[in-house]
């Protein structure tokens, strides 16, 4: 059960980062309001680095 959480923590967060990171290129390509897509992804890069660094404290403990 232990290495489910490691994998969906590891495997969110990139999720989060990775989406983020497209967020921010096609909505603010696509849109007449760039700035709030880039708030918006930004927010889901720094989420998705917060749980990272949560997995990385949980596999090394």
């Amino acid at each position: 059960m232990r290495n489910f959480w490691h994998s969906a923590l590891a495997a969110s967060s990139r999720l989060l980062v990775y989406g983020g990171a497209i967020t921010i290129v096609l909505g603010g390509a696509a849109s007449d309001s760039p700035f709030l897509f880039a708030l918006a992804g930004l927010g889901s890069m720094a989420l998705g680095i917060i749980l990272a660094t949560m997995y990385v404290a949980i596999r090394d403990h």
